[in-house]
């Protein structure tokens, strides 16, 4: 699994034009809202789709992936 920690405090529309920019496939947004309640935004790159999750479902996502689409961003 390939993971990009995001650590230049962009803004998170930067982030996700960084992410299509170098072909990130998905993204997890991992920010203080998200690590207070527990879920956290899982973006399909390609699809557009986003979906909230818990820890142990994204996990079950990330581990049914197809391992060429394990490239990830992590956004704060």
């Amino acid at each position: 699994l390939n993971v990009l920690l995001e650590t230049n405090k962009r803004k998170v529309k930067k982030s996700f034009d960084y992410a299509n920019k170098v072909d990130i496939k998905y993204v997890i947004v991992v920010g203080s809202n998200e690590l207070e309640s527990g879920r956290f935004a899982l973006k399909n790159m390609q699809t557009g789709e986003q979906t909230d999750v818990t820890l142990e479902e994204m996990l079950k996502i990330l581990k049914g992936m197809e391992p060429s689409l394990h490239k990830m961003l992590y956004c704060f």
